[in-house]
Parts: structure tokens; sequence; C-alpha cells
């Protein structure tokens, strides 16, 4: 996965946490989404609960984050990250 503006999604507080597949800077840039696809069905992860995320590089964690700020009810990001 390439670094985007992704906004993480809405989970319902009831609802099960996204599923985070760390160390994505391990993968070559060009096979991550392919890699990332393929455990995560084999895990039967839905599309909208996966995250990867590098924290060598910082790929995923703002949508992590986000995600968490979500599930915690605290929605609010950092002033200093919005855009």
């Amino acid at each position: 996965m390439s670094r985007s503006r992704w906004s993480a999604p809405a989970f319902p507080p009831s609802s099960s946490p996204p599923q985070v597949l760390n160390k994505i800077d391990l993968v070559p840039e060009g096979e991550r989404t392919k890699l990332v696809n393929k455990l995560a069905n084999a895990l039967r992860v839905p599309k909208d609960r996966r995250l990867a995320v590098s924290g060598a590089t910082n790929e995923g964690l703002r949508e992590m984050l986000e995600a968490c700020w979500k599930l915690t009810d605290r929605a609010q990001q950092p002033s200093e990250w919005k855009s």
C-alpha cells in the first residue's frame, strides 16, 4: 500500500476492531496490496477492517490512530494533524 489520504473506516462501537498488519515496510511497495489482501482473505478479515502499518516509516499509523479514536469515541484528531 502506498501512502495516501485515506480516511479510516467508521467502526460502529459494537463492531470488531481493525486488524493491523505491521512491518509493512519490509514488503516491496509493489507487492504490499497483494500480500495484505492474501493474508487478510486467509484470516477472513473484512476489507473494511484491514490496516497495514509501519512504525519505521509511519505508513498507515495515522489511519490506525483514527480507527482507534473512533473505537474509543474520541474522533477528534490532534490539531497539528489537521491538513
